[in-house]
């Protein structure tokens, strides 16, 4: 049986094209134009791998579904340059490119955009990426980072040198003299001593104030279970998904809320200022913090705590219905803007910042 599937080239699609799909009678392991797909003897239970092949020309984005390399070149570029999201390029591709038969989901593009990344840096590692078969796209991209990652350290930007980031040393007690310039018979002479030249290269550490989610449960970071309305990551969902979020309440909760029938009201007071109006409002409040009106209580002066005092962490909030926030990225910069590492910090080290 030859499966027939949808394939976009480029930007334009083709309908019932056949997959061939190679298959080793000896050692049963499968080719595939993406990846192949082989059983691990050398390991307890024999689990089935996949390898990622980093020279596939053609991915699986979906069930039928198969795009070439350049829309997954086409959507991370649009996700990096752009800062679009998933679901405004699928919509952009759909209005654009796409036809009253062939739809492109948000979950095509990141799958698109998880596949092309993890190729594109797997081959910088000169390396093609092995994980156990049939995992989810979710599990495909914690595998990935665990195994690519490398704790935020971006190989490709390690040993990054150019004319602005890298510059001829020079120490501090040096002190310019006047000299007279060296005549070209004086700079061929034999006694004229060779120094090597020393270069340093300069980094800058900074953080971005920005607001990536995690799980609300207390000192848990793991990624949410659903970041699409979710407030707590995998484990902690099928601990908690039936009770009450209200903290030190061990009630079921009401069908269709995340609180008991005793803490209704405060669910309902959270629901009504998590809409999409109040969000705008509190965006434009934000978005002009000099403009005081005479019904407005007057703002508050500068934070008069010094870096040195003792302080006490804030407190912990009454619920969990919304997922907790990083506070900040950290990252390690060359002055010319190539990210070196980069990492995540939970708070800031003032809590009352």
């Amino acid at each position: 049986d030859i499966p027939l599937v949808t394939c976009v080239k480029g930007h334009a699609v083709h309908k019932n094209v056949p997959v061939l799909t190679g298959r080793c009678h000896s050692c049963q392991t499968s080719y595939s134009a993406d990846h192949e797909r082989f059983q691990d003897l050398s390991t307890t239970g024999k689990p089935w791998k996949r390898v990622y092949l980093n020279s596939a020309k053609y991915i699986k984005i979906g069930q039928a579904l198969w795009v070439d390399r350049l829309f997954c070149a086409s959507a991370v570029t649009a996700m990096y340059n752009f800062h679009a999201s998933a679901s405004a390029y699928a919509e952009y591709w759909n209005n654009t490119f796409g036809t009253g038969e062939v739809f492109i989901s948000r979950a095509h593009i990141w799958q698109t955009f998880v596949q092309e990344s993890m190729r594109t840096i797997a081959e910088e590692s000169q390396i093609n990426v092995e994980l156990n078969d049939a995992l989810n796209i979710k599990e495909v991209t914690a595998e990935a980072f665990s195994l690519l990652g490398e704790d935020g350290i971006i190989r490709a930007a390690d040993k990054h040198s150019c004319e602005e980031c890298t510059q001829i040393y020079r120490p501090v007690a040096e002190t310019p003299a006047h000299v007279p310039p060296i005549s070209d018979t004086d700079s061929n002479d034999s006694n004229v001593m060779d120094v090597d030249k020393k270069f340093v290269k300069m980094a800058v550490l900074d953080g971005i104030v920005m607001g990536p989610t995690h799980c609300a449960y207390d000192e848990c970071q793991n990624d949410l279970s659903n970041s699409r309305g979710g407030s707590l990551c995998d484990q902690h969902h099928l601990q908690l998904g039936s009770y009450c979020l209200v903290r030190d309440c061990s009630n079921r909760r009401a069908e269709g809320t995340c609180a008991c029938d005793n803490h209704q009201r405060e669910w309902n007071t959270y629901k009504k200022y998590t809409t999409q109006n109040a969000r705008s409002g509190i965006r434009r409040m934000l978005q002009h913090p000099g403009e005081n009106y005479e019904w407005q209580p007057k703002a508050k002066g500068p934070n008069p705590q010094r870096h040195d005092d003792p302080n006490t962490d804030p407190p912990l909030p009454s619920n969990l219905f919304s997922p907790s926030r990083f506070y900040c990225v950290e990252t390690i910069c060359a002055p010319c803007g190539v990210v070196i590492a980069w990492t995540k910090f939970d708070r800031s080290e003032s809590p009352t910042n």
